[in-house]
């Protein structure tokens, strides 16, 4: 039997054991034990966990659902086992925790569904906190096609959500004041994140990692993710809205994401990432940024605005290479410290290794709207078709010795502030504006159909 609206909120009216075996049971299901739900009260004010868990067992040994009341219900130490649907009212059926052992947890169960529930963590410490994987209000490990959606997960003294090893979907919930993550997933095997609003986490938004590095496959999408923090500090590690290491095949598509102490988007060692049609701005480093050993990435058709760098796919000294870069619109760059600084931003876009940049438009980058190499690290650079507006230098180019080749072609550049295009060392300019007639190009450049205004 579906439950409706009316089903729903004529449940929350009866009392709780009759709410459960006259609402929720399916009519060929045997009914459930008159008193199945004995001794559960929302709003006692004390802990209920043998009660809730008593009623967790046999409600998924019947095969009937669980519905938690409307109120708060004070309960620790709860484990879901195969088959179990809890369901709550959104935003009325708290279930906070005792502070005591762990929260919810799962360990090698499939077809959980958990829906409409609040978590409340309290602002309790957390056991084995002090190492990832950290623990969450709600963990599960070996879990198979588990569902977790319309909650929200509060006040964790850790991660919100820790997952290992599962795979499923967190659809539909809110995620906010975290002291870790929102979302940990490592080693997932076929995992769905999406439509989910997450703010006011201290590290990073959502996690996808793997202990060692390989195909993942997880998908983020139509996220919304603001106001995440790098309480723990750190080069990049922390601060992001999606943070993935190691993870490969990972999708990460539509999400809206702002205000990140560091990234929107940050891919380090994961290998074929596709990154698209995301919306960031305010972020205070790189907005999109591909980095470390990574094997090939898609980055297209996102929008930055105001960071301290646009997109950056770079470290061709540990094996970083291979990428397309399409159709991204990138506007209002600023440095972070100090101009001298490579690590300040100012830059639109920065590639290193066999990577194709076209049709993408860079306006108010400071530094330089393109910056193709980094010293000798350059490699099959096709940079053709882009749009580059008010930089401080249109295209900026490694001309250093054993840098690779670039191919610079059909670019229209203006309003640069110090030049169109110019050959660089490292942060130096070493060559005068190479669009300015008779103006020697580096062996290494190749310029055709540029255009500079």
């Amino acid at each position: 039997m579906p439950i409706n609206r009316r089903s729903f909120l004529t449940g929350s009216l009866l009392p709780f054991s009759a709410a459960v075996s006259a609402v929720l049971t399916p009519a060929a299901a045997t009914p459930a034990p008159p008193r199945a739900g004995a001794g559960l009260v929302a709003d006692a004010g004390f802990d209920q966990s043998r009660a809730l868990q008593r009623l967790v067992d046999n409600s998924a040994a019947r095969g009937i659902p669980v519905l938690l009341p409307p109120g708060r219900v004070i309960a620790g130490n709860l484990r879901l086992p195969d088959g179990l649907q809890f369901v709550g009212m959104p935003g009325k059926s708290v279930l906070e925790w005792s502070g005591k052992g762990e929260f919810v947890t799962i360990f090698n169960a499939s077809d959980i569904r958990i829906a409409g529930i609040t978590f409340v963590g309290g602002g309790a410490p957390m056991r084995s906190a002090g190492a990832e994987p950290y623990p969450g209000l709600i963990r599960a490990a070996g879990a198979r096609n588990l569902r977790i959606e319309h909650c929200r997960i509060t006040n964790s003294t850790a991660n919100g959500i820790t997952l290992e090893t599962c795979s499923g979907s967190l659809t539909y919930n809110r995620i906010d004041n975290a002291a870790k993550a929102g979302i940990f997933a490592q080693n997932s095997t076929g995992l769905e994140v999406s439509h989910n609003t997450l703010h006011d986490i201290a590290n990073n938004a959502v996690q996808i990692w793997r202990s060692a590095q390989g195909e993942d496959g997880t998908i983020i999408t139509n996220n919304r993710i603001s106001k995440i923090a790098s309480a723990d500090g750190g080069s990049g590690q922390n601060g992001n809205g999606i943070n993935v290491f190691r993870a490969g095949n990972v999708m990460i598509a539509d999400n809206r994401i702002s205000d990140c102490a560091f990234s929107a988007v940050r891919v380090n060692a994961g290998n074929a990432a596709h990154i698209s049609n995301n919306s960031c701005s305010r972020l205070g480093e790189v907005a999109i940024f591909v980095e470390f050993g990574y094997l090939g990435a898609v980055v297209s058709n996102n929008s930055v605005e105001h960071a301290a760098a646009g997109i950056a796919i770079t470290n061709m000294d540990v094996g970083g290479r291979l990428a397309v870069c399409q159709g991204n619109l990138i506007r209002g760059l600023f440095y972070r410290g100090k101009k001298s600084d490579p690590e300040s931003g100012g830059t639109g876009i920065a590639a290193e290794a066999d990577v194709a940049l076209s049709g993408n438009v860079v306006e108010g980058a400071p530094r330089a709207g393109l910056l193709l190499g980094w010293g000798s690290y350059m490699q099959n650079i096709n940079a053709n078709s882009n749009v580059i507006r008010r930089c401080g230098t249109g295209i900026a180019a490694t001309i250093v010795a054993r840098a690779g080749k670039a191919i610079i072609a059909n670019n229209m550049i203006s309003e640069s502030k110090h030049a169109a295009i110019r050959g660089m060392a490292w942060l130096k300019p070493a060559t005068g504006d190479l669009l300015k007639k008779g103006a020697k190009h580096p062996g290494n450049l190749i310029l055709s159909g540029n255009i500079a205004s």
